[in-house]
């Protein structure tokens, strides 16, 4: 069987003989080799800025129903910036515009969740409280920018 590729998935089905931190319908981190040498997953840990962090101790993917886990992976598109190509709607009042900017992340059931930019002073801000969808049909309507936004570390020193 060929592995799938390194990167977050939803899982389809539960990791056999660790259901219960690898359940059916969840957020992880995919990695197709290991140290130990057979595939490994992650759960996700904490969301900051609406992305998620990752455990650093994965679940080995390995045994009888190896396979069965692996094929019932379904792979998410990475989270971060995009851009609306058609209008979708959000609520029933509430339409984004095509050629808006969202920011993309993920609950833990591994379900889509856009965070419209809001233009503030000469920068864009995005909430902590976005739009839900329940399966990646959302997707059909968005483009990936191309860029994404490096996380501004405090500088150590300031030079005179």
């Amino acid at each position: 069987m060929t592995l799938p590729a390194c990167g977050l998935y939803k899982t389809g089905a539960a990791l056999a003989g660790r259901e219960t931190a690898i359940g059916e319908g969840q957020l992880v981190y995919f990695h197709n080799h290991s140290k130990q040498g057979p595939p490994l997953v992650l759960t996700a840990v904490s969301n900051t800025h609406n992305r998620w962090s990752f455990s650093d101790r994965g679940y080995l993917v390995q045994g009888d129903d190896a396979e069965g886990f692996l094929e019932a992976l379904v792979a998410l598109p990475r989270e971060g910036f995009y851009a609306v190509r058609a209008p979708i709607g959000l609520t029933d009042d509430r339409v984004l515009p095509a050629r808006s900017l969202v920011q993309v992340g993920y609950n833990r059931a591994g379900e889509p969740i856009l965070f419209p930019a809001e233009a503030r002073g000469n920068g864009f801000s995005f909430s902590d409280h976005g739009f839900r969808f329940f399966d990646l049909g959302v997707f059909e309507r968005l483009a990936e920018c191309g860029f994404d936004a490096p996380v501004v570390e405090p500088p150590a020193h300031l030079l005179h």
